[in-house]
């Protein structure tokens, strides 16, 4: 929980900056005293002007109807949150600190109402400022929130009693403000209302009545930590260097890095505070370059930005030495920060709403509420993987493709979705059967491990037939995919996802072309072989997956004496493997699609939903890709349900009328759909806020060859065996040593003796080159 500021001395209360909304990382931190400065003061030198300039610059485009120019503008406009206090990004999960404060947002208002808004605005004891936007047919308020709760607890009561205060017929509020992270633009207004004395908003009670969720009760917030002196902190910090050095066994270079960054981190030191103080009082003796020891500081950070400032143990930095021997123990805590994490499990009513097939499955055995959500996650690909004959309509007719994506510590129960593999088995059999001895094979599932020409390949051969790629060891897939001969599928994975064509040139088949192919991926793994196999969200793979994470905590499951194991179980299995095997098969025999599509009241419902969570979203990079991806995963998954449930109750696609071409999805697949989508979402953020993000383009440049690099290492003259040595040493092997040889040879950079020796050449100036004076 964060901490929120107490509202007493507002014109110390600190916001964030940002230069402008495209920004995600806070410029600084301002009082709102400063803030009032910059708002109205035509004098003020904040960003040598840009404030005053930008506010009458839009303006003017904006009377002059330049719409696109007046957006440009506006983006380029210097903001703040009044909200909140970010580090590292503005983020949710950033905000170490709650103002207290918010912002109500008043647009496209004729000028009468904005006068009479401003008017009612200086009567409410809360309103702390009160000014125009920067269009001028807008007003900002800056509110003082009710003394208890969090500002989500308290956003949606306090703009109902703006609403209510202000008593305007028609009056309404820009709703999207309810996020902590919400940015304000510094825009000019010379007549800024301000109220230092403001008090914090008290609710009547006809509010408190409207409120339609109860309130959490009160619990203790996660304050800011009370940092202490930056050089009293460096040189206790020296002392946890000196130990942690001393205890550690050689292997990575990073260990003592990743601890410096992990202490700084969870102190509520910025970044950019520490990692110059860091590299110059410790870098030479970490045995990193300075790339790699500011590339891991900056990893550290990123991967625990959740723990930025926080208070694990408030006894640890008690006293005048902050760094002591219980500190040493504290760097414990960079591994285990996701224990408090608790994600939602899928709701009860999902079960209630499920396809027989599914309850039949789970009754196989007792399962844990994870493990059978995990279940629940893992048949959506399996049985999409029996559907070669369906389609759903999203905009377009695709494939209903679910990419499930289990992690886990091991032994947490994530094993539950490779248990369920058996069920295709006899389908897998009869299909091999079928085609055996033919020249192109169909295959019903893929590991992890394929090469992307195999990969390919087989997506090809498959024709209408699905192909499940599944793997218990996303490690496997990291390996494969990474590598820089065999691996590199992501793209694939994403066409197929989309149900795009995909062209690939292989050494074995040459130019292939596999149109709309059938995909289905069902993955598990540990963390970090999730943070391996997927690396980062840029690509756009990880929004499409329908993540799942099991607890932190692994709980024993008891062995069943052999003799107590139920004698049916076995044929339990063996007749749904029957049934899987008959659904796939009656796809098989169909000669028109299955096309599925939502009813009109299902689309309004799902459009809804979509638009919500967009309200409701943060700013970080992938979390609107992936919710907007929410949608084709709820039609695929209700498409699947509804398949399903078609079978189980007789209906035969080949006697269906098809009056009017499709089919429609069920209301309880729909409403299953939503719920296990809407939980899932949850998971799939949490799992990608484990990877990289770009803060911003970097300059393109061409890839940067070791030779060209390495060569500045070697003496001016030297044996070769001196040389193979430096280049052993530098993590190459013998081969690219002689590689690299008659590389620089051939570009004019070496030249071999008669001794024996090799000498190293200037290389030749350019023939265009200009002459030196």
């Amino acid at each position: 929980m964060k901490e929120k500021i107490s509202m007493p001395s507002l014109r110390t209360v600190q916001v964030s900056w940002f230069e402008d909304k495209r920004v995600s990382a806070p410029s600084g931190d301002l009082t709102l005293e400063q803030v009032a400065d910059i708002i109205c003061n035509p004098k003020c030198t904040f960003l040598q002007g840009r404030v005053l300039g930008y506010t009458k610059t839009a303006y003017a485009m904006l009377k002059q109807g330049k719409k696109q120019a007046y957006d440009h503008w506006k983006g380029k406009m210097p903001a703040f949150t009044p909200a909140g206090l970010f580090r590292e990004r503005r983020a949710i999960s950033c905000c170490i600190a709650e103002t207290g404060a918010a912002l109500i947002d008043f647009d496209h208002l004729p000028e009468d109402v904005c006068q009479e808004v401003l008017k009612k605005a200086k009567t409410l004891s809360y309103v702390v400022f009160a000014w125009r936007s920067l269009s001028r047919n807008g007003v900002h308020l800056l509110i003082a929130l009710p003394d208890s709760g969090t500002f989500k607890e308290n956003i949606e009561p306090a703009q109902r009693q703006v609403i209510k205060d202000m008593a305007i017929p028609g009056l309404e509020l820009d709703k999207v403000c309810k996020d902590v992270s919400r940015l304000c633009f510094f825009n000019h207004d010379p007549e800024l209302y301000v109220n230092w004395d403001a008090e914090s908003m008290v609710l009547s009670e006809e509010v408190k009545q409207t409120v339609q969720t109860p309130r959490r009760k009160d619990v203790p917030r996660r304050g800011v930590c009370n940092k202490p002196d930056i050089r009293l902190f460096m040189a206790d910090l020296e002392r946890y260097f000196n130990a942690k050095m001393a205890g550690l066994v050689k292997g990575s270079t990073a260990t003592p890095t990743a601890g410096l960054a992990g202490m700084c981190n969870s102190r509520g030191y910025a970044e950019a505070e520490v990692v110059d103080l860091c590299w110059k009082q410790f870098g030479s003796r970490t045995g990193q370059t300075e790339e790699e020891f500011r590339n891991t500081f900056s990893f550290v950070y990123r991967k625990y930005a959740d723990q930025f400032a926080s208070k694990k143990d408030e006894a640890l930095f008690k006293g005048a030495t902050y760094l002591g021997k219980a500190a040493l123990a504290a760097e414990a805590a960079i591994d285990v920060l996701e224990k408090d994490i608790e994600l939602p499990v899928l709701p009860k009513e999902v079960y209630e709403l499920l396809p027989t097939f599914f309850t039949d499955v789970l009754n196989l055995e007792k399962r844990e509420v994870h493990e059978a959500d995990a279940v629940v996650i893992g048949l959506l690909p399996l049985l999409g993987a029996a559907l070669n004959n369906t389609e759903v309509y999203e905009g377009k007719w695709v494939y209903p493709a679910v990419y499930a994506t289990v992690v886990g510590k091991p032994a947490s129960g994530k094993g539950a979705v490779s248990s369920i593999q058996f069920l295709s088995a006899l389908w897998e059999h009869h299909l091999q059967q079928y085609y055996e001895g033919n020249d192109t094979q169909p295959a019903h599932r893929v590991g992890g491990d394929i090469t992307l020409a195999k990969f390919v390949e087989q997506l090809r051969d498959n024709g209408a037939y699905p192909l499940l790629q599944h793997d218990s060891e996303m490690n496997a897939m990291a390996k494969a995919n990474k590598n820089r001969d065999t691996g590199g599928y992501d793209p694939i994975l994403n066409k197929a996802y989309e149900g795009e064509d995909v062209l690939r040139s292989t050494k074995t088949a040459g130019n292939i072309v596999v149109k709309a192919p059938k995909l289905q991926l069902s993955m598990t793994g540990t963390k970090g072989q999730f943070f391996n196999a997927f690396e980062t969200n840029e690509n756009g793979l990880t929004s499409r997956l329908l993540g799942y994470v099991m607890p932190e905590k692994v709980k024993y499951k008891k062995l069943v004496y052999i003799e107590s194991e139920d004698a049916l179980k076995e044929q339990e299995k063996a007749g749904l493997q029957e049934r899987y095997e008959q659904l796939a098969a009656s796809q098989a025999n169909h000669n028109t699609p299955m096309r599925w599509v939502l009813s009109e009241k299902h689309t309004n419902k799902l459009n809804s939903l979509i638009k919500k969570q967009l309200e409701d979203s943060s700013d970080t990079p992938y979390e609107e890709s992936t919710i907007i991806r929410m949608r084709a995963k709820v039609i695929r998954i209700a498409a699947i349900l509804s398949a399903v449930r078609f079978f189980e109750t007789g209906g035969d696609a080949e006697l269906n009328p098809f009056s009017t071409g499709y089919l429609t999805i069920d209301d309880k697949s729909f409403r299953a759909a939503c719920l296990t989508v809407e939980t899932s979402l949850e998971h799939t953020l949490a799992l990608q806020s484990m990877l990289s993000e770009a803060s911003g383009r970097k300059p393109m440049h061409l890839r940067k060859d070791w030779r060209d690099q390495f060569i500045e290492q070697l003496p001016d003259v030297f044996k070769y065996s001196e040389g193979l040595q430096l280049c052993l040493e530098y993590g190459k092997r013998k081969d690219s040593w002689k590689k690299a040889l008659h590389y620089w040879r051939e570009k004019g950079l070496l030249e071999k003796c008669e001794n024996g020796k090799w000498v190293k050449l200037k290389p030749a100036p350019e023939a265009d080159a200009p002459k030196q004076p």
